[in-house]
């Protein structure tokens, strides 16, 4: 899918600086799109939710629903705008 970067599993190595102290480095992973290292970088993603809900009666409720409503591109069809509408019946 588009827009959506692949995760690989991080390595990390361990080694002693000139005091003897164990320093950690990253050796693999994502990249940072600015500088090119190898860090633990994930693009942010925050979508937006929108929901409302009409009694119209004792019995019946009328339901409507938009999913990202942004459209921010995610992992696949899934993550992509939805609409849903629905009716229930109480009897």
């Amino acid at each position: 899918p588009q827009g959506l970067a692949a995760i690989p599993i991080q390595g990390v190595s361990y080694t002693r600086d000139g005091a003897g102290a164990i320093v950690a480095s990253v050796s693999t992973g994502n990249r940072d799109p600015l500088t090119g290292a190898s860090t633990n970088y994930n693009r942010a993603r925050i979508t937006t939710d929108a929901r409302v809900q009409y009694r119209w009666s004792n019995n019946i409720t009328l339901q409507a629903a938009v999913d990202n409503v942004q459209n921010i591109p995610g992992g696949g069809f899934a993550n992509r705008r939805a609409y849903r509408l629905g009716v229930r019946f109480n009897y």
